[in-house]
């Protein structure tokens, strides 16, 4: 499995003042920015050590916690964004850690996507009160795969091969 792999959280429910209120209890200071903040794993689902690469792995999915986390509330942007986004970085998928959050808030509504920096692991899972509601796991490249990876990467990395008829590296391309 690749190094990193993009999260998108998006969570949406009635009360967007209740969503913004509990998405910044979540949030701690990176230590490693100039007062940035990172989603904290522990406070949605503790352990006793976050140097425990073990208990993390079983408890969040990941065996480190988030990084580059940018946190966009609804109605922000240009254009506005219709629920509450977070992006965040981690070494796995992280669908434990979305489950948990709409367990304990089971008004929102939880979508967590995610895609590898390589488009090769993709797809969305949706929960509410707990349970999944939707899921899909994309194939590795597909179309869907890499508008997820524009959406949580950016717009590089791949481009239509006619004659191979798949997405290739854009890298690949220039070679």
């Amino acid at each position: 499995m690749n190094e990193t792999m993009g999260n998108l959280l998006t969570i949406t429910g009635d009360y967007n003042a209740v969503i913004k209120e509990y998405i910044e209890s979540i949030l701690k200071p990176d230590h490693d920015s100039d007062g940035d903040k990172i989603i904290d794993f522990a406070k949605i689902i503790p352990v006793t050590d976050e140097r425990n690469e073990q208990e993390c792995l079983e408890k969040w999915g990941t065996v480190r916690g988030a990084s580059n986390t940018q946190v966009y509330f609804e109605g922000e942007g240009n254009p506005p964004t219709l629920g509450n986004l977070i992006y965040f970085d981690t070494h796995d998928k992280v669908e434990n850690i979305a489950q948990k959050i709409s367990e304990k808030q089971p008004d929102f509504s939880v979508r967590y996507e995610y895609c590898d920096n390589e488009a090769g692991v993709a797809g969305y899972k949706t929960f509410y009160c707990g349970n999944e509601v939707e899921s899909e796991e994309y194939e590795s490249r597909s179309h869907d795969a890499i508008v997820l990876y524009r959406e949580i990467w950016g717009d590089g990395g791949f481009v239509y091969d006619e004659k191979k008829d798949k997405f290739v590296s854009g890298e690949a391309e220039q070679e």
